[in-house]
């Protein structure tokens, strides 16, 4: 794994460039394109929380039924994702243990974390994607040696805390054979970006 390892000191010297130097602020329903997110709790309302019918009325009491329905089917959507890592859980071993179980499916990568509260998902994830020909990333991506497909949970599609779990289900690039991948999460301080942790693997082509 010697060449993970570099790679690995290449991502830290590379990371800054390719992360917002502040996060963004952790909320519950976001007005952005195509990133309507309704997190939901099935036993009570908890602070910072909707349930889907609650943003549901909400919208449709701020004047956009479009928005409206579309949350909600963005929600139904979310925990279908989490019943299928759920799933996941209970049938194979993780492909890595850390902080989160992290399951490989095919190209949709899992991760699961029980018990987890808001807390365990406020820093971004990293996850960078090694092809195992450099040449099948875009040009821009080719001077780092993978694609960086970074994320915040609470702005990924297919997120969601719910049961006092967190499960996010991340669809991997289908155009190229994967070699290895490495994923975790960091924070910023003082000026340097720090892994909170970390999990890498190589890929079996699937």
């Amino acid at each position: 794994m010697q060449y993970q390892s570099a790679a690995r000191q290449k991502i830290a010297e590379t990371i800054v460039a390719l992360k917002p130097t502040v996060a963004l602020p952790f909320i519950r329903i976001n007005f952005l394109p195509r990133q309507i997110r309704c997190k939901i709790s099935t036993n009570k309302i908890k602070r910072g929380y909707l349930t889907t019918w609650a943003a549901f009325l909400a919208l449709i009491v701020a004047g956009s039924v479009g928005l409206a329905f579309l949350a909600q089917s963005d929600a139904s959507a979310d925990t279908e994702a989490f019943k299928e890592t759920y799933v996941l859980t209970q049938t194979i071993d993780p492909i890595a243990r850390s902080n989160f179980d992290v399951y490989l499916n095919g190209r949709d990568l899992h991760y699961f974390k029980q018990p987890c509260n808001d807390v365990d998902v406020r820093s971004p994830f990293f996850l960078a994607v090694f092809p195992a020909n450099a040449l099948d990333l875009s040009i821009d991506s080719r001077q780092y040696g993978f694609e960086n497909l970074d994320f915040y949970f609470d702005l990924a599609h297919r997120s969601i805390i719910l049961d006092g779990a967190c499960a996010a289900m991340i669809r991997l690039p289908a155009h190229y054979e994967i070699a290895s991948i490495s994923t975790g999460q960091y924070i910023y301080r003082e000026g340097a970006t720090i892994n909170l942790w970390i999990a890498e693997f190589p890929v079996i082509s699937r």
